[in-house]
């Protein structure tokens, strides 16, 4: 079984990311972006880290194929 890692905040994925934290916000409101990973635990914004984690390397498997096609 993996070990659980702590849950992160609005916060930590703004300085992860380097968005601002009411840019996370409007894009959870919208369900687009990173904004689209968070879930809601209690009245708190939380991120699975290991899901960012998925979400970064898609993204810059993306820009990756963008710039050679």
């Amino acid at each position: 079984m993996d070990t659980l890692k702590p849950l992160l905040t609005v916060e930590d994925v703004s300085r992860i990311v380097g968005l601002p934290v009411s840019t996370i916000y409007q894009q959870r409101h919208r369900r687009v972006g990173v904004g689209a990973l968070a879930f809601r635990a209690g009245k708190h914004l939380r991120f699975d880290p290991n899901r960012l984690q998925r979400w970064i390397d898609e993204q810059s498997d993306k820009a990756s194929e963008e710039a050679v096609g």
